[in-house]
């Protein structure tokens, strides 16, 4: 049996087998195993791969050091002594396999996502199933994808900032319909810290700090309700250039 692996890019790479923390020796196998974790259990093409960490070199240079790299990552994951192996290889594609010893936070964040969105319910405050796995879910989310990693090759890094977009807009939407949830049930506890969230990915985010207005309101904390609305008036000066919206003002 395998140590399980797991691999967290909803924030800094952590990767973590067994017990351990897997130690990389360059960015280049932490790229690999990033690019690999993000489409788990789909095979990637070598040259793809090769081009996307080696886009200036050769072909056949490109993929003897996707080759080198590939040990490495393996070494590193302790894939090469596994009983089962995490990565399924052959000549023409590399996949990093699915199973119950490999965890990868952004699959199991945008799975969670797909259940609720597909579940009939007739909203979600109502659907305590739903909530505890939209909860679930948005915990996930430490920081920006792969915050901190930025390989230097201009065909992975187009592909990391469309991704990165991509978490960004999943994860305040996960955690708007889960703060407008918790507004309808009156946890508003809840509400402030969730909106507080919504803030630190769009800090101009106008419905944001009105939910936590609202929540310091109903709270019985009038002082705090109002130095979040001097606090939204600056940011939004600050960003954008404009001033709230005649629903914050007459709040």
């Amino acid at each position: 049996m395998s140590r399980k692996l797991e691999i967290k890019v909803l924030g800094s790479l952590q990767v973590e087998v067994g017990e351990a923390t897997a130690v990389f020796r360059t960015d280049a196998e932490r790229t690999l195993l990033a690019t690999l974790a993000a489409h788990q259990g789909i095979p990637q093409r070598r040259d793809t791969l090769a081009g996307l960490l080696s886009p200036d070199r050769p072909d056949k240079e490109a993929l003897t050091y996707l080759r080198n790299r590939l040990t490495r990552l393996r070494s590193a994951i302790g894939d090469d002594t596994a009983t089962s192996p995490y990565l399924e290889i052959d000549r023409k594609q590399i996949a990093l396999r699915t199973g119950d010893d490999i965890f990868v936070d952004v699959v199991q964040f945008e799975e969670a996502l797909a259940t609720v969105a597909a579940h009939s319910h007739r909203q979600l405050a109502g659907c305590p199933t739903c909530l505890a796995r939209l909860e679930d879910a948005v915990a996930l989310v430490r920081g920006e994808f792969l915050a901190g990693l930025n390989f230097p090759s201009e065909t992975w890094q187009a592909w990391l900032t469309n991704q990165r977009e991509h978490i960004h807009q999943q994860a305040l939407a996960a955690i708007t319909q889960l703060r407008e949830a918790k507004m309808q049930l009156g946890e508003w506890t809840a509400v402030l810290h969730l909106a507080q969230r919504q803030l630190q990915l769009e800090p101009w985010l106008e419905a944001a700090h009105r939910a936590i207005m609202t929540a310091h309101a109903h709270l019985g904390d009038r002082a705090a309700a109002l130095a979040q609305f001097e606090q939204c008036q600056q940011q939004l000066w600050d960003e954008l250039g404009v001033e709230p919206e005649e629903e914050t003002v007459t709040f």
